[in-house]
């Protein structure tokens, strides 16, 4: 069975939202290294020895990516209908009132997905508790390889695509912070309310969606 885990320096303040494979790593991988150097995210895709299996784990990972930026792909729309049919509603039938976010949680969490998907990143595959590749994604964009010695050509494969699943989980996010920007500027286009005010109801508004998605998987 493989294990998708992301953790690192960024993963404490990590938001909720749930985004293809990948759970919070284990308090080892978040501290590994804190406090050295620039913040960065840890992707360590932990797989069986057995070849086929991997390959058809980390299908799975791609799969669920995917279907995150399905869902994406019909963020706006939803957004758009769910207006419609607020705005149908007597007020008394609107439901209760969200309980406000804490003071800051919101920026807190767009600041720690802004570093997490344009930020340094590294990208491990571990085989049976052992790493057999490390590729680092600069600030600058640059690539750094890492593998060990005597490493497999199916080996090499499996790192290439542990890697594509992290960088494609990464675009997924900035597809978040500009969702985030461009549904909130849509409220306040409607000039019912202010920006501080619609942030945090786009934010749950995201956050519900995902969940909707990551429910069946998790069942």
């Amino acid at each position: 069975m493989a294990v998708f885990e992301l953790g690192g320096a960024l993963a404490p303040a990590l938001p909720e939202l749930a985004i293809g494979p990948w759970l919070p790593a284990s308090p080892d991988l978040i501290a590994f290294d804190a406090g050295a150097g620039p913040p960065e995210s840890v992707w360590r895709v932990d797989l069986a020895r057995d070849d086929a299996a991997g390959r058809a784990a980390l299908a799975g990972g791609a799969r669920s990516v995917a279907q995150t930026h399905a869902v994406l792909d019909d963020v706006a729309q939803r957004f758009d209908r769910a207006l419609a049919e607020l705005a149908g509603l007597a007020p008394g039938d609107r439901g209760e009132t969200p309980a406000p976010e804490p003071p800051g949680r919101i920026e807190r969490a767009l600041q720690c997905v802004g570093d997490l998907a344009r930020g340094r990143a590294r990208i491990e595959t571990v085989v049976e508790g052992v790493l057999v590749a490390r590729s680092i994604t600069t600030l600058s964009g640059d690539t750094e390889l890492w593998t060990a010695p005597q490493l497999t050509r199916a080996g090499a494969e499996l790192h290439a695509r542990s890697v594509a699943i992290a960088l494609r989980t990464r675009h997924a996010w900035t597809r978040i912070l500009v969702l985030v920007v461009r549904l909130a500027g849509r409220l306040v286009a409607l000039g019912t309310t202010s920006v501080v005010t619609v942030v945090p109801l786009v934010w749950r508004f995201l956050r519900d969606v995902l969940h909707e998605v990551r429910a069946p998987s998790a069942a």
